[in-house]
């Protein structure tokens, strides 16, 4: 059963998703503190649970998260934990004044 808390922001990040031996890059749609809508191939029906990987290699955090939907474009996804700090921090940069600009750009 999905979830949904908070306000969803429109974000463009690219991540890379896993579960045991499926991966697959992907772009976030849009983001809250409860969780996210990636666009790409969805999992295959099996995977109930993902790993989402922000970063590089040298600097990267790994959220898990649950696959609550999935559509054509993509899947909605809600995350193990609530607010995890790295999305809250994208939702403040995303909702700083200057990103609208840097969004109509």
């Amino acid at each position: 059963m999905e979830h949904r808390w908070g306000e969803r922001v429109c974000i463009n990040q690219s991540v890379r998703v896993s579960a045991s031996r499926w991966r697959v890059s992907a772009q976030l749609r849009d983001v809250s503190v409860s969780g996210a809508y990636l666009l790409c191939a969805p999992p295959p029906a099996r995977i109930s649970s993902v790993s989402v990987e922000f970063g590089t290699r040298q600097q990267r955090v790994l959220l898990q998260a649950d696959v609550v939907r999935t559509t054509r474009e993509g899947f909605a996804l809600e995350w193990r934990e609530f607010a995890p700090r790295l999305v809250t921090a994208l939702i403040a940069r995303a909702a700083a004044p200057d990103a609208a600009l840097r969004r109509s750009a």
